[in-house]
């Protein structure tokens, strides 16, 4: 089910005006104000050249961090949350059951696929923390160490009223995931090492090799720029051959793309109210 990603917004296809306050203020910077998807983001403050600070036309680049976009949070069919993007018209989760499509799609598509003792995992998309909670309850005797990428993560606050913790007996772990800092590596659990990064896929180098990769974000249609050749092919590289990913997403342009990027793909069952999902090996 998409999910916010590690790339964000897609790029803006037009340009952004200065602020005229900048002028007003005598100040060197402006705030590039840019609208994306019927959603007003704001875009990190940066140098503005023009000498009188107005009607001067920045790109806005892939610098985007997340201002105000209303989140709104949804009880899914098997009673656990999920979010809601009015802005977007996106879900991070499957309303027709947050948990069990991630346990079909990552878990037993994915994690269960895996038979090496000690597993090294990739997310593109850490938003609510779902995949890696669930990671942790089916590991059993496997050591995990598992990297994700977000470009927005949501607030602490906000992740303390979803209820997958509670649901899966794991309220700690779960407030660790949040509460742990980025970018650098955290031991949570002597069998469950976690790194967060924060940032654009596209512009990070998570740590080789990678086993297994959860693919989870919003679909191309919503965000071509992550469903793309580049992005396949870097993920590629990370992989050991015979590596795994999965992904909910069964689109047709995406399987051309996954075997071009020298993965060997097939179609699997969906979840609930899904007809089909992808698992692509790295040859």
């Amino acid at each position: 089910s998409p999910r916010p990603t590690a790339t964000g917004l897609p790029r803006s296809e037009g340009w952004s005006r200065c602020s005229m306050e900048a002028k007003k203020a005598s100040i060197s910077t402006c705030m590039i104000l840019r609208s994306s998807m019927s959603a007003m983001i704001t875009i990190q403050q940066k140098d503005c050249t023009h000498p009188e600070h107005s009607s001067y036309f920045c790109a806005a680049n892939s610098t985007a961090i997340m201002d105000q976009i209303k989140t709104e949070l949804i009880v899914s069919e098997d009673g656990s949350h999920t979010l809601y993007v009015p802005e977007l018209d996106e879900h991070y989760h499957s309303v027709h059951g947050a948990i069990r499509e991630s346990e079909h799609v990552y878990i037993k598509a994915g994690l269960l696929h895996i038979t090496r003792p000690t597993v090294n995992i990739l997310e593109i998309g850490f938003g609510t923390g779902l995949n890696a909670l669930l990671t942790r309850v089916h590991a059993h005797d496997k050591h995990i160490r598992y990297q994700t990428v977000e470009k927005y993560p949501i607030n602490n606050h906000l992740a303390e009223k979803i209820n997958y913790g509670t649901a899966l007996g794991q309220p700690d772990f779960f407030k660790t995931l949040h509460a742990s800092d980025w970018n650098q590596w955290q031991p949570l659990t002597p069998n469950f090492e976690l790194l967060k990064w924060e940032g654009d896929f596209r512009d990070l180098t998570p740590q080789a090799p990678i086993d297994l990769v959860y693919f989870d974000a919003f679909g191309p249609d919503k965000h071509p720029d992550l469903w793309c050749n580049e992005v396949f092919n870097k993920i590629n590289q990370l992989m050991t051959p015979g590596a795994t990913l999965v992904t909910y997403c069964a689109k047709g342009s995406v399987r051309r793309m996954l075997n071009t990027c020298d993965f060997e793909t097939e179609r699997l069952p969906g979840p609930p109210h899904k007809r089909e999902m992808l698992r692509a090996t790295k040859k």
